[in-house]
């Protein structure tokens, strides 16, 4: 099985693109294939009336919704046959969003030329596409007539791959299935990751819980389905920890139409405008601008200023040569941005053997001075309670960083050099302090929460970077932990238009990605409709991530 990577390392942009009632060109009838007599692959004994009866009611009373695994689901020999087919003749390529990170191949409903050298694949397609096993899916799930159209595709997640939390709702997809073609003698556990989790939702509104409340491992011949529904069937993939390749046979069967209400689903939650990731806000005076000449500073705003940012940052020659990179490029990193006496400490709380409080196991939730953030649809990370007195377990790492954020980043100095650096005025900030946890947080994609303006994301890191080996990994961009910023084409900025496919081979001129770095500030200015989204952070991550966010507008 082979692949390929994309140039930007750990990105490739997804776009959205208008949905339409024609198919590929090289898609063959999709009813033929069900069509006439065939040899099924999937067990007999499935489709007897009883097992279809005790099928339906188990799929019924599933929770936290509709979901039911069949295992095993296929003749074992014929589906190691399946297994070798796969791993001789598909082609599967690389493809990494703010979502997921996977290998897949193309639909496999145009793939009737080269499956002449692949019968049993060729075979479980047709069983799958079959109008027996279409009928056999509608009688379980009570879903209704299912049209003629299937997406299926093979997709093949290697360590590190992952998908986020997400409810499958695009266009008339009805039913998701997975069947799993791990490797048989290998049984797959739990520490091998890759498990598929199912989210709950909470009480009276249409957003998933912060951490799944259901696990499916996925076993060799396990066939697992479930409904799509809107604002209900939220599920992700575990990232990959062992190096057993996670390989499975998935797509969804569809409505002939769908009249689903789409209000809740998480692509219309994601574009929702009045969204706020950042909830301080900070009004920012315009008499503080008052200055004979606007990029400078004065011997006051130095004397503050010396005190917390590296003396290099204050020169007026390179302000100004940082003005001019900033008004090209519309971004910049400042590196070893704070004096070597504050990151130096900072660096000793987070990442040294002063450190206390390191998570432990998977899911530490919060702690008294943190709480996680969510839901996991949108983001998940933990965030800082900034209220100035700290419980003892934690209190100079978080005294630490409020006064980052209340004495420096809001004091009228700064402000004053922000506008010297930049050369724009900013009026309002909103700010968080966030830790990012390996193996557990990030943020999807999404739109400035006042989309009518221009803003100014500023960013200050903090990650462990103190070998080659370190920043060689941060900088590869293999582990996330980057942020990535995403000029919105034309065509999506119309509301009329739907994204049903999500398309990665796109331009990377405009793109900004900035990666992880200790003791960096980000700058970057970015229109209201553009989309930006911190990359989920992998397990294998040198470090957790920490940053001091600030978001102002222009």
């Amino acid at each position: 099985m082979s692949g390929n990577t994309n140039s930007l390392p750990g990105y490739s942009m997804r776009k959205h693109s208008r949905v339409t009632t024609e198919y590929s060109n090289d898609l063959v009838n999709q009813k033929k294939l069900g069509e006439g007599a065939f040899d099924n692959i999937f067990l007999a004994s499935l489709f007897e009336p009883v097992a279809r009866r005790n099928l339906r009611q188990k799929y019924q009373s599933s929770e936290p919704y509709r979901h039911l695994s069949i295992y095993p689901a296929c003749n074992d020999f014929r589906l190691r046959c399946v297994l070798k087919e796969v791993k001789e003749q598909l082609h599967a390529t690389f493809k990494e969003t703010d979502l997921f990170k996977v290998y897949q191949t193309c639909d496999l409903g145009g793939f009737s030329s080269k499956l002449k050298q692949s019968p049993e694949l060729l075979a479980l397609r047709s069983s799958i596409y079959s109008n027996e096993f279409c009928k056999l899916i509608s009688d379980i799930s009570g879903c209704g007539i299912l049209s003629d159209r299937i997406d299926c595709s093979c997709n093949i997640y290697c360590q590190g791959g992952h998908l986020l939390c997400h409810d499958d709702v695009i266009g008339t997809r009805a039913i998701s299935f997975i069947l799993y073609l791990t490797d048989p003698e290998e049984p797959w556990t739990e520490s091998d990751g890759g498990a598929l989790e199912l989210f709950d939702k909470e009480e009276c509104d249409p957003f998933p819980r912060t951490y799944p409340s259901k696990f499916i491992l996925p076993n060799w011949n396990k066939f697992v389905f479930f409904e799509v529904k809107p604002g209900e069937s939220f599920h992700a993939i575990q990232e990959i920890l062992g190096e057993k390749p996670r390989i499975s046979i998935s797509g969804w069967f569809h409505f002939t139409d769908s009249n689903m209400l789409t209000k809740y689903a998480s692509r219309e939650q994601l574009s929702n405008k009045t969204d706020k990731i950042c909830e301080l806000k900070n009004r920012i005076p315009r008499s503080i601008y008052d200055l004979s000449n606007k990029y400078e500073l004065s011997s006051k705003d130095i004397l503050f200023l010396s005190g917390w940012i590296s003396a290099e940052y204050l020169t007026k020659a390179n302000i100004s040569a940082i003005r001019k990179k900033f008004s090209s490029d519309k971004c910049v990193q400042l590196r070893f941005f704070l004096k070597p006496q504050i990151s130096e400490n900072i660096n000793a709380l987070l990442f040294g053997k002063r450190r206390t409080d390191k998570s432990t196991g998977r899911h530490k939730k919060m702690s008294r001075n943190w709480k996680v953030n969510g839901p996991p649809h949108k983001h998940r990370y933990l965030k800082l309670e900034t209220r100035g007195k700290y419980f003892l377990n934690d209190v100079e790492v978080c005294s630490t960083f409020f006064n980052l954020q209340e004495s420096l980043f809001k004091s009228i100095a700064y402000n004053r050099w922000l506008l010297a650096v930049t050369g724009q005025t900013v009026t309002e900030s909103k700010s968080v302090i966030r830790n990012f946890r390996r193996g557990e947080d990030y943020t999807i994609a999404h739109h400035n929460s006042n989309s009518k303006v221009r803003q100014l994301q500023s960013t200050l890191c903090f990650v462990k970077c103190d070998t080659k080996s370190e920043h060689h990994a941060w900088t590869s961009g293999n582990f996330g932990g980057f942020e990535c910023f995403i000029p919105t084409l034309p065509e999506v900025e119309d509301s009329a238009s739907t994204a049903e496919v999500y398309d990665t081979t796109s331009s990377e001129e405009h793109l900004i990605s900035v990666q992880a770095s200790f003791n960096t500030l980000s700058l970057v200015q970015n229109d209201g409709c553009d989309f930006f989204f911190i990359k989920y952070l992998s397990k294998f991550a040198p470090s957790d991530r920490y940053d001091v966010h600030f978001c102002y507008n222009i």
